[in-house]
């Protein structure tokens, strides 16, 4: 939480990612009405910048805006999921094909190498939330790696409405196991220097992922 004294040095921006990183936790759910006050507490935003930041992510889609009933985390409807991982497919697969062109990759070998040594470690030991942590650490590390700033703003938004149903896909050992050895493959691809190899086996690996979410209960995306 933030101090009272700090109110002045937030920006609409820090704002917006404070709640943009509950939604991504669960600590704010789909259908949640966001009470204003609550929020000044939480983030230690003024009013005016809280409504603006709401705003922004009502444009991103992360939150509803309702004349007279104001604001709450946006329900999504299979339909969004779809478009979503649509819009996933093809940036995750860029962002793996530019990290492997990347020049900063050698200076990002050994984290990528480190993320995929935890997320073996974590399957091996069938821990379910260090996979999910590990799987989120490696696709920022790709991303980050792909230095192209406006696919990492499109992912991010796009992430956070998404993240609270992948986490579901992880609750089997089955599931692990095959994600875990789509990891492994887009992991060396990159580090082999095959950006079309990698481009492709990350496309692959989001679809599935997507096929696997389109197999859940309707109850889970309530």
């Amino acid at each position: 939480m933030s101090s009272q004294g700090n109110r002045g040095s937030l920006t609409t921006a820090d704002v917006m990612e404070m709640i943009r990183s509950r939604v991504r936790s669960g600590s704010l759910v789909p259908g949640q009405r966001l009470v204003e006050n609550d929020l000044i507490l939480i983030t230690g935003s003024t009013r005016s910048k809280l409504r603006e930041a709401l705003k922004g992510l009502a444009f991103e889609g992360i939150v509803e805006l309702q004349e007279f009933k104001g604001a709450t985390v946006k329900r999504l409807e299979r339909s969004d999921v779809h478009q979503m991982y649509q819009v996933r497919e093809v940036l995750e697969g860029l962002s793996a094909k530019l990290c492997t062109l990347s020049p900063i990759l050698p200076l990002m070998r050994n984290a990528l190498i480190n993320s995929q040594q935890k997320m073996d470690a974590a399957v091996s030991k069938g821990d379910i939330p260090a996979f999910i942590e590990t799987n989120d650490a490696l696709h920022d590390l790709i991303v980050e790696c792909a230095q192209n700033k406006h696919v990492a703003r499109t992912l991010n938004t796009v992430q956070v409405t998404v993240h609270r149903l992948e986490s579901r896909l992880f609750y089997t050992s089955d599931v692990m196991k095959d994600a875990l050895e789509e990891h492994r493959a887009i992991t060396a691809a990159i580090l082999a220097g095959d950006a079309e190899g990698a481009e492709t086996a990350m496309r692959i690996h989001i679809v599935h992922n997507y096929q696997q979410l389109n197999r859940l209960a309707d109850h889970f995306f309530q």
